[in-house]
């Protein structure tokens, strides 16, 4: 031993005690790691059939013709028809006559409102009528003026 170390250490018992829990608690817990880690040999099996099966089916969808037209491509074209007959008739109108205007069945016209960007759009009632008709209009923006004919 160098000879500016203590021979003797004293340690107090309760930290002797506190440390002998630490490891016996690290002890359960690699016994606990090593009882999972047995159950992973089945995972090391061959999945060349899985594999090549799921390939197959990733071409077969790709092939398809519904894999051609991306969805959301003729909602994104409705919108745009959408905003510019807002633009020609002012900024607003309401829900009945737009659905007239883009020939949309009510469910269709609904489905293209929940799809709308709610910074661009707004959804109001009309004050004042019997059955609180509902307006669309354009928020105002910069980039996108109104035209009024």
């Amino acid at each position: 031993m160098p000879e500016d170390q203590p021979s003797l250490v004293v340690v107090p018992v309760e930290v002797l005690q506190s440390l002998l829990q630490e490891v016996k608690q690290l002890r359960e817990r690699v016994e606990a790691l090593e009882g999972r880690a047995e159950g992973f040999d089945q995972w090391t099996g061959d999945y060349s059939e899985a594999f090549a099966y799921v390939a197959q089916k990733v071409k077969a969808i790709e092939a398809s013709p519904s894999a051609d037209k991306a969805p959301g491509r003729e909602t994104a074209k409705r919108i745009a028809k959408l905003k510019e007959i807002l633009k020609k008739r002012g900024g607003s109108q309401t829900f009945q006559q737009l659905q007239k205007d883009l020939d949309l069945s009510p469910s269709e016209f609904t489905y293209l409102v929940n799809n709308l960007d709610k910074r661009s759009f707004e959804v109001s009632r009309r004050p004042g009528s019997k059955r609180g008709e509902k307006i669309l209009s354009l928020r105002v923006r910069i980039r996108d003026p109104v035209v009024f004919k």
